[in-house]
Parts: C-alpha cells; sequence; structure tokens
C-alpha cells in the first residue's frame, strides 16, 4: 500500500489520507486471463489454442512479478486475487 497525504485546508500542511487497495494492471491482466479458457474452447486449431495458453500465461505474469518483488510467493497472490 502507499501512504498518500493531502493538503489541509485549515493550515495548508500535509495530513495522512487513509489507505486504500486499488486493483492495478496485474490484477486486472489476471482476471482477463482466467476469462481466456472460454476464447479458447472456440477455437479448432491446436496452434491456436497453444497460442492462447501462452498468452494466458503473459497475462499472469505481472502480478506474480510484483508478488515476487514484494518477496511474496506470486501463486499464493494470484490464487489470492481470483477468489
Amino acid at each position: 500500500m502507499v501512504t498518500v497525504t493531502g493538503q489541509n485546508s485549515d493550515d495548508g500542511g500535509d495530513v495522512p489520507l487513509p489507505q486504500h487497495i486499488v486493483v492495478g494492471g496485474g490484477c486486472t491482466l489476471l482476471r482477463f486471463a482466467s476469462k481466456v479458457d472460454a476464447i479458447k474452447e472456440t477455437l479448432d486449431n491446436d496452434e491456436k489454442k497453444v497460442g492462447v495458453e501462452i498468452v494466458k500465461r503473459a497475462l499472469s505474469y505481472p502480478l506474480k512479478l510484483i508478488a515476487k518483488n514484494a518477496c511474496v510467493n506470486g501463486s499464493v497472490v494470484s490464487e489470492k486475487d481470483l477468489q
């Protein structure tokens, strides 16, 4: 989480604002990756299905990398996000 400060209108000083979790690109891509299976079912070519699997794995990678950089298991974060 990021601590954000805002301007206090009374004295012009910075005051800490409440912390919130905002869904970012990693979570959005992971959620989209879970929808890719529906696209895969409509394909009749095995090569295209392999391509869809590659795209699905690529979409889940950013969140796992963010988690890894935070010293957390990316697979666990991915599973919790999809619940």
